[in-house]
């Protein structure tokens, strides 16, 4: 049965029988990274959502409270859609504006 199915949808059976066996895995993954978005969105509605990744890594360093990489970060900004509201000038328009006026 798995088999046909398994063709159908074009995955291995393999690949599905590793994917049911790590749904736990899965979901304990989901929940940590919910109580890190947690703990992220408390720093960046302390900062007014005017904080990138670097300013989140060290401040999560200072409070040491969760060990995250820089790149976990990104992730989760992505996931949970943090940006930073302040975007950085670009150095050549500004520079080109200096040389017009």
């Amino acid at each position: 049965m798995t088999r046909y199915l398994c063709e159908i949808i074009g995955v291995s059976r393999s690949g599905y029988y590793a994917w049911i066996k790590n749904t736990e895995k899965h979901a304990i993954r989901e929940d940590q990274d919910y109580e890190n978005y947690l703990l992220l969105g408390c720093i960046y509605e302390v900062f007014k959502g005017k904080v990138g990744y670097r300013k989140l890594y060290m401040k999560l360093t200072e409070l040491m409270v969760v060990p995250m990489n820089h790149k976990k970060l990104r992730g989760l900004m992505g996931k949970y859609n943090f940006f930073a509201k302040i975007r950085c000038t670009k150095s050549r328009r500004r520079a080109r504006e200096s040389l017009l006026n």
